[in-house]
């Protein structure tokens, strides 16, 4: 990769970095994790899938790539997965830290040690996180800014507490995350992407809004407090006291290949560019975050039960 260029914070800043996002690479990243035929995420094909994360990361020059594999317990037997990350070093002497983050097993009903191709639940999501690597690693930002793609998220958002509690723990500044989460299934009659916040989430869902009104007009929105929705890693940053939103289909309900062996890329070719709507929405928001002067961040607060 050629050496990254500081780049002026401005609207026409951030509608170069969206505007470099492709559909094309978007399907073909897609299309390469859906060719591991299973991403269940104790299996040797998650782990290769992982690997293959981590050299594109390495590719695209991030620094810190690391698949970082992690124990845990699954109905009383022990098990191992893995986190993919990489970041763009901030160049505040005080930066925050904004993640971009999808999920990277999958599962099915049927046979998940087999064939859990997973293209939108959620090779979608991590595509997002590849592309926003591939377009934001040719800039410098006054935040760092990490890209996550996590393990075990389908047996209980495993990996992602995992990796929040280590972040509350050595106090990272994450001042906002942006995970997605099933962003291919778009019907005519519900082509809108839902974007769950809480309380301590206001202030970036304003800033989602904006950026991607701005940026991304012709998608329809619904960013709605919310929050009860912790089906997705978003839930384990709240549970820490880090500021984070969801991006996922709001037709999520009705997906007919959700956890299925039919949820394959071909099955989404129908509602094409809205998965690309989705992601050119996701890095607006990363790349504005990525800009913005956030006032003193401190580490995590954890959150009040509910």
């Amino acid at each position: 990769p050629a050496p990254a260029v500081p780049l002026a914070r401005d609207s026409a800043a951030v509608a170069e970095i969206v505007a470099q996002l492709d559909e094309d690479s978007m399907k073909s990243h897609i299309q390469n994790l859906q060719d591991f035929q299973t991403r269940l995420c104790i299996t040797p094909q998650f782990f290769q899938s992982a690997d293959w994360v981590a050299e594109a990361f390495q590719n695209y020059g991030l620094v810190s790539v690391e698949v970082d594999t992690f124990d845990f317990t699954f109905y009383g037997n022990q098990y191992q997965s893995a986190n993919v990350s990489g970041e763009i070093p901030g160049t505040s002497p005080d930066p925050g830290i904004v993640l971009i983050t999808g999920h990277l097993d999958a599962i099915t009903y049927t046979s998940p040690y087999e064939f859990a191709p997973g293209a939108d639940d959620n090779a979608s999501g991590c595509a997002t996180v590849l592309e926003a690597a591939r377009i934001m690693s040719q800039y410098q930002f006054p935040n760092t800014v990490r890209f996550v793609c996590f393990g075990a998220e389908e047996l209980g958002l495993i990996g992602s507490e995992y990796y929040a509690g280590n972040a509350f723990n050595a106090g990272d500044p994450i001042v906002a995350v942006m995970n997605l989460d099933m962003i291919l299934y778009g019907p005519e009659e519900n082509r809108v992407l839902f974007v769950p916040y809480n309380t301590i989430s206001e202030n970036i869902a304003v800033m989602f809004q904006e950026a991607a009104s701005t940026h991304v007009p012709e998608l329809e929105l619904d960013v709605t407090y919310s929050p009860g929705t912790t089906y997705s890693d978003h839930a384990s940053f709240w549970q820490q006291g880090y500021p984070a939103l969801l991006g996922i289909e709001a037709a999520v309900d009705d997906n007919p290949y959700y956890h299925q062996d039919t949820d394959i890329l071909s099955n989404y070719d129908q509602y094409w560019p809205f998965g690309t709507e989705c992601a050119r929405a996701a890095l607006a928001f990363v790349a504005e975050a990525a800009f913005t002067d956030w006032p003193g961040p401190q580490g995590g607060t954890p959150a009040a039960a509910s």
